[in-house]
């Protein structure tokens, strides 16, 4: 009878050692899903303004004023007010945003070995984009894309000291032009009504061909121009 007693207690120790050994075994149970604790629904308005590069290519196809294909590149900076909405469903952030800037992003150079000036500047632009992003804490990461307007002025002069635009060989163009934009960013809620928030910016213009008919020669030029832009901006919630 003792036997089985001390048996049977054996094995019921056993029994509880290898349930523990199994509980320090166990995998913890972590809750990984990402909350906000701000809301971003709503419409804001705001400030922005940032600096870049803007990049431009020229060529001269009737080869009347260059031989050569032109690269521009220099740096710049810009200035605008933003507005847009947001709408949050859970995490998941979705909204459209649109922007108006001056900028003073502008290019020179000149040719010495053909005597040509060159000039490009964006003037100011525009873009309207959709924005998607994900909201942890206080903080919204996002991308957007959408279209971009710009105001382009462009100008090639052959003998710049004796000649003007629309004179001799020369072109001039003073236009919107439209492309298009990508960038993505990171935005942090200062306080219930007040953001702030850092972005990278492409704006891209298509390849496009211009001639100047009041030069009085029948020539034709392609280019195309594109921005990269770190940008930051404030914004009010209402």
């Amino acid at each position: 009878m003792i036997r089985k007693f001390l048996l049977g207690t054996a094995l019921a120790l056993v029994a509880s050692a290898g349930a523990v050994k199994a509980a320090d075994f166990a995998l913890p149970n972590y809750d990984v899903a990402m909350t906000s604790t701000y809301d971003w629904t709503g419409f804001y308005v705001g400030v922005v303004g940032g600096a870049g590069i803007l990049n431009t290519n020229f060529s001269d196809v009737s080869e009347y004023l260059s031989y050569n294909a032109v690269d521009l590149s220099d740096w710049g900076g810009s200035l605008g007010v933003t507005a847009g909405y947001n709408y949050q469903i859970g995490s998941a952030v979705f909204g459209l945003e649109g922007d108006l800037n001056w900028a003073s992003m502008s290019q020179s150079y000149y040719d010495d070995y053909e005597d040509t000036q060159y000039n490009r500047s964006w003037d100011w632009y525009s873009t309207i984009r959709l924005r998607a992003g994900v909201a942890t804490d206080n903080a919204l990461f996002y991308a957007t894309a959408g279209v971009a307007m710009v105001g382009v002025d462009l100008s090639g002069v052959y003998d710049p000291d004796d000649y003007e635009c629309g004179e001799y060989y020369s072109f001039c163009v003073n236009e919107t032009q439209f492309g298009f934009a990508l960038g993505a960013g990171a935005e942090i809620a200062l306080n219930d009504s007040t953001s702030l928030k850092l972005e990278g910016m492409y704006i891209g213009l298509p390849t496009t061909t211009e001639s100047d008919p009041e030069s009085g020669y029948d020539d034709v030029y392609i280019m195309s121009s594109s921005a990269v832009l770190a940008r930051a901006g404030l914004n009010f919630r209402f």
